[in-house]
């Protein structure tokens, strides 16, 4: 590895990393002991994946606040009959295409 001095590097920082190959370290000195090095990074640009992020996020609801905004669409919605099942006519509204 390559080492040069601090105040060296920062008049030259632009033309040492041109220099630089990939992979390649140049080691930063002050008082003739190593404190950083500078490394050429090997990088490719990554296409994104659909579906990377699936099984990241959970949300955790444990209040009902955020629901209050929605009471008027609440009250609007048909309830289940006593025989358990929704009024599948007061759901169907049809469709006007123009």
């Amino acid at each position: 590895m390559t080492t040069i001095p601090i105040g060296e590097a920062s008049s030259r920082l632009s033309e040492l990393i041109d220099q630089l190959q990939p992979g390649e370290e140049i080691g930063l000195t002050r008082d003739s002991e190593t404190v950083a090095r500078l490394v050429k990074s090997i990088t490719q640009k990554q296409t994104r994946q659909f579906g990377l992020g699936k099984g990241k996020l959970t949300i955790l609801a444990n209040d009902d606040e955020h629901l209050e905004h929605f009471q008027d669409y609440y009250s609007e919605l048909p309830t289940a009959s006593s025989k358990g099942s929704l009024d599948y006519e007061s759901l169907y509204q049809p469709c006007v295409h123009r």
